[in-house]
């Protein structure tokens, strides 16, 4: 085995997170946020800001499209 492990949030976590997508993905940047450096924190941290503030994530769009 390599790397950290992480213990789920709740033992049903897996499990949930094998049946919905959307759910892995936040999890998955949240994990990031409980164990990786400060790279990965600063990513996880700007990709569940945009995940959970539609309004943001609007304004992101629309500001790449010009």
């Amino acid at each position: 085995m390599r790397g950290e492990g992480l213990l789920p949030l709740h033992p049903c976590v897996p499990g949930a997170a094998q049946r919905d997508a959307a759910l892995y993905e936040l999890l998955a940047l949240f994990d990031a946020l409980r164990a990786g450096r400060a790279r990965e924190r600063g990513m996880a941290a700007a990709g569940l800001q945009k995940l959970i503030d539609p309004v943001r994530r609007a304004a992101d769009t629309k500001a790449r499209r010009g």
